[in-house]
């Protein structure tokens, strides 16, 4: 299964709901939720994203965003966790 996380506006034109493109945040596999690197490359991405985004989008919406990504692809890595994520990337390219 593929996953894409693209934010939307939702408003009335002409007394018909509509809906416009924001800004397209990440995909990512099923499979890519359950390996930390590929778990952190995703939440690189948004976080990348929302930041472009700026304060356009209100920190209450950001947080709703970051509750309902965290549902699916599980909480972003911690500094610990990056780093470690970092040192093991750094053996395999070394081994190579």
């Amino acid at each position: 299964m593929h996953w894409r996380a693209i934010l939307v506006e939702s408003a009335r034109i002409d007394g018909k709901p509509r809906q416009r493109h924001i800004a397209y945040l990440a995909g990512f596999t099923e499979s890519a939720t359950k390996v930390p690197a590929q778990q952190r490359f995703v939440w690189e991405r948004i976080e990348k994203q929302l930041k472009r985004l700026g304060k356009r989008i209100p920190a209450k919406d950001r947080e709703a965003i970051t509750a309902a990504l965290i549902e699916i692809l599980g909480k972003p890595p911690t500094k610990a966790q990056r780093a470690k994520l970092d040192r093991q990337h750094r053996l395999t390219k070394d081994q190579r």
